[in-house]
């Protein structure tokens, strides 16, 4: 069962989590780590070893794949993002977060607004699509449900996932209120809070944007690359 016996912030696996998670502090990762247990039956321990894991192979994924741009941008060569065929459909593109890379998404809230929580001192919001510039190769994927299903989720990420203060916690982001949201907690939330969709390609502690990417109910129909 969810465990009494609290490992140390300073254990290795700890800081090491809390390395992957920049801008969160050692307290707040604790106490996440803490309620990941309680909520999933596993032992503190047990959930900072599978969180750290989880972060660990989405890092190697994004890095192998060239994720290495900020979240506006950075150093990445920029390309303008285009409307959705759907609304309620998701984008993807390189990002990082303080040079911890893994990438970004946001959804579709109308095929030419976008949701997306953007990044750090940044809250969350809705903007046209026109003139808003990604780290080039920006996937555009939808889900095999109707187009009821993608709007309700799209409705619902407007109307309740805007104006949210970042969150810069990966590691247990599913659970939680929606008081602060990071990219693919948005995304994820947008979909399983309103028609109970889970996006969570591996079903882990936290959900990363390469876990929407990968997840078996989304598919890619564009790349925009220019």
């Amino acid at each position: 069962m969810g465990g009494n016996a609290w490992a140390s912030p300073k254990s290795d696996a700890f800081n090491r989590l809390l390395a992957l998670n920049p801008g969160l502090s050692a307290t707040e990762l604790k106490r996440s780590m803490i309620d990941a247990a309680a909520a999933t039956g596993l032992t503190y321990d047990q959930a900072v070893t599978t969180a750290l894991g989880e972060a660990e192979s989405h890092l190697s994924v994004s890095s192998a794949n060239g994720v290495i741009a900020s979240s506006g941008g950075g150093s990445c060569t920029t390309v303008n993002i285009q409307p959705a065929t759907w609304k309620g459909d998701i984008y993807y593109t390189a990002s990082s977060t303080y040079g911890i890379s893994h990438g970004h998404v946001g959804i579709y809230s109308e095929k030419d607004y976008l949701t997306e929580a953007r990044g750090s001192g940044q809250n969350s919001g809705e903007w046209y699509y026109y003139g808003r510039k990604y780290c080039k190769n920006i996937e555009i994927m939808t889900t095999p449900y109707s187009t009821a299903t993608q709007t309700s989720a799209a409705d619902y990420a407007s109307a309740y996932l805007v104006n949210k203060p970042y969150n810069s916690n990966f590691a247990w982001n599913k659970g939680g209120n929606i008081d602060t949201l990071n990219c693919s907690e948005l995304v994820y939330k947008a979909y399983k809070r309103s028609v109970n969709i889970d996006l969570d390609g591996d079903g882990g502690l936290g959900v990363y944007p390469n876990d929407i990417k990968n997840d078996s109910e989304t598919t890619i129909y564009r790349t925009i690359s220019a």
